[in-house]
């Protein structure tokens, strides 16, 4: 495969003048290049529950050209990310975490099937068989190499569980929505990490869907004491690694 194809295009659409680089410097959005096809848009808009959040959320996949994880990530938090439904995509997304501070990290991924959102306890160390949105499926069947079967989401803890105000389910699947979560808690261990699934709109209004993750946002917050910050996070913004 090219390295003009595994590399990410960053689409920046910010409120603030600079973002956060390697080593802490900073540098202006406009110095900022574009690489390759596969797309991370990170948008900034103007309220979220967590101001650290970061949330992420799919574009089109399939038939849905308009992807609800997307909309609805862009909604929950000052800081959202649009990944391109693509392995290498996603892979290089995950990767670049590595250079950004964040708080927690929210994943959203559409299930068509759902009429609820459900809040997934595990991701596991499998990759099927179906390609991305470029038509490739990956090289391999594991995500990582000697990587423990399965890992548990690290968003809420354990006592938080029992009253989680949604649904809980056991497994993201064996696409990208498991490939994301499993990608960054084995990268990730000390963050706090989870991933819901959502409905198309059709089966739930988006409105009901925004205000049900709201809700799960605000109940973390309120159970780990992680209330909004007024601090300056004009440096949190996502700086996305080649692979």
């Amino acid at each position: 495969m090219s390295s003009t194809k595994t590399k990410t295009r960053i689409l920046i659409n910010v409120r603030y003048t600079f973002l956060a680089c390697p080593g802490g410097e900073m540098v202006d959005a406009e110095d900022l290049k574009s690489f390759g096809s596969n797309t991370v848009r990170v948008r900034v808009p103007p309220w979220a529950p967590l101001s650290l959040m970061l949330v992420t959320g799919f574009g089109p996949f399939r038939n849905h050209a308009e992807n609800p994880s997307s909309i609805l990530a862009a909604s929950l938090s000052n800081h959202s990310a649009v990944l391109t439904v693509t392995y290498p995509a996603v892979e290089s997304f995950a990767k670049s975490l590595s250079r950004v501070e964040t708080g927690p990290i929210l994943c959203l991924g559409l299930n068509a099937s759902l009429e609820e959102p459900v809040f997934e306890l595990y991701a596991h160390n499998h990759i099927g068989s179906e390609p991305g949105s470029s038509g490739r499926k990956h090289s391999r069947t594991v995500i990582r190499k000697s990587g423990p079967k399965t890992l548990g989401q690290t968003l809420a803890s354990p006592a938080q569980l029992p009253d989680l105000p949604m649904k809980l389910n056991y497994t993201p699947g064996s696409y990208l929505c498991n490939f994301v979560l499993y990608s960054l808690l084995v990268r990730y261990p000390e963050r706090q990490i989870g991933f819901i699934h959502v409905p198309l709109f059709e089966s739930m209004p988006r409105d009901e869907q925004f205000r049900r993750i709201q809700h799960l946002i605000q109940y973390l917050a309120i159970e780990d004491s992680l209330q909004p910050s007024d601090a300056d996070t004009s440096g949190l913004d996502a700086v996305v690694s080649t692979l």
